[in-house]
């Protein structure tokens, strides 16, 4: 999952206009959960840079360290994806 977004962040652009085009060609390949995707994933983007503007000394690993959840399972979901939009 992680080389997918990896992808999606340095080739998203390119990606995106060529899914739109042979979908314009024809091809029956909706658009729509691309685009819901990479807005998502630039909102997270706009967000994490807002995080940071807020607080310079931010850490996920400091942020972790306070969440009580029971299943580590979700403390590791939640924090990936922190790191997913740009927070280290």
């Amino acid at each position: 999952m992680d080389g997918i977004v990896n992808f999606l962040i340095v080739h998203g652009y390119t990606f995106l206009f060529g899914w739109v085009f042979f979908e314009q060609l024809g091809l029956p390949i909706p658009s729509a959960p691309l685009f819901l995707a990479a807005g998502a994933l630039a909102h997270a983007r706009a967000e994490a840079a807002e995080v940071l503007r807020l607080n310079l000394k931010f850490s996920v690993h400091s942020y972790a360290k306070r969440m009580t959840f029971k299943d580590q399972s979700v403390i590791d979901d939640f924090i990936n994806a922190l790191r997913k939009a740009g927070l280290k």
